[in-house]
């Protein structure tokens, strides 16, 4: 995946030149906007000798160039470096992720086009919903690939209230007669009403590439197609933050459920706006190669002043046929909008 990233990023990079050359006559049109965001968390590690784990620094980049004539490049870059087992992983090609890179033309809200290293927005979480807990919820991270993306392209739009996207995808081991289809990957979202978003999504493909591929691993690798099917739904309005997903895989029937509610009690208040929002969270997973797991997870986040955050949760997990585990968990993080 990694040699594909480089070229794909090679290619978007000479894209951009060509479309900035291209439209020099419409520079005024030309904007950049983005954030970059980092945080440290320490919390409770599961498997191995050691249970605590560190997560420092995490920086996640995001960014869009317009260029006009309705060409733009988004890119989502993310370092993350971790300490378990007593020391820290410091391989960059382990800790450094291209999440998203790719050109995107536009022609109407309804049809635009994007290809190169694009996301494959299934669930909540790789759709950016509103997950409350530090890390991704195990619903999702037990059964499908997290800032889930491939190489190809994807047709995608929003008609009124309606948004969708259809994308191929694709491997390459830089020359093109090794070029191989990974599968296709489908979403759609309903808004029927302020801060509510009903979702569809799914993906087939053969599990033998691309981030599909390391979960192969927890399933059989096989010869014949794996499906996955998600129905999501999030909820942010009036000071309420919900959402929930139900996933299964076809793999090995596999099947979760997540689900989560928080209230922002620093709606309530007349003054300078302070967000707190205590929440409960319930994940299920079963039929995985994992054993079937269960867990509550209560926690609160607080931004006591503009784009910092910080998190504290303590959960109750429990594994088919072992005792249940107890776990806290912390992190602070900013954002820097540009």
């Amino acid at each position: 995946m990694k040699r594909i990233e480089t070229i794909i990023a090679s290619c978007v990079i000479n894209m951009a030149v060509a479309t900035t050359a291209a439209g020099q006559d419409i520079t005024d049109s030309k904007r950049l906007s983005g954030e970059i965001y980092t945080e440290v968390n320490h919390g409770h590690r599961y498997y191995g000798n050691e249970r605590t784990i560190w997560d420092f620094p995490h920086i996640v980049g995001a960014a869009t160039a317009e260029f006009g004539r309705g060409w733009s490049i988004e890119v989502e870059l993310e370092y993350e470096r971790i300490h378990e087992d007593g020391e820290w992983c410091n391989d960059l090609k382990d800790n450094f992720s291209s999440n998203k890179l790719y050109v995107n033309k536009r022609w109407s809200d309804a049809l635009n086009i994007k290809f190169g290293i694009v996301d494959i927005p299934i669930g909540i979480t790789n759709a950016g919903g509103p997950a409350l807990t530090i890390y991704d919820p195990e619903s999702e991270s037990r059964i499908m690939p997290m800032t889930w993306h491939e190489a190809g392209a994807a047709l995608h739009g929003q008609y009124k209230n309606v948004s969708w996207s259809v994308a191929l995808l694709a491997y390459s081991d830089f020359t093109l007669s090794n070029t191989t289809m990974l599968g296709s990957a489908v979403t759609a979202d309903l808004r029927p009403a302020d801060g509510l978003r009903i979702g569809i999504g799914g993906f087939a493909g053969k599990p033998h590439h691309g981030m599909i591929h390391a979960f192969a691993d927890c399933f059989d690798r096989q010869n014949g197609t794996t499906f996955y099917c998600a129905l999501s739904a999030d909820y942010e309005n009036n000071g309420i933050t919900a959402d929930g997903s139900l996933i299964y895989r076809s793999a090995d029937g596999g099947r979760s459920f997540g689900a989560e509610i928080g209230y922002d009690i620093g709606s309530l208040m007349t003054a300078e706006r302070i967000s707190a929002i205590p929440f409960v969270r319930h994940d299920r997973t079963a039929h995985t190669a994992e054993p079937d797991m269960a867990k509550w997870t209560f926690g609160i986040n607080i931004s006591p002043i503009s784009n910092l955050t910080i998190k504290a949760e303590y959960g109750l997990r429990h594994l088919s046929g072992c005792e249940t585990e107890k776990c806290i968990d912390a992190g602070i993080g900013y954002s820097i909008p540009f």
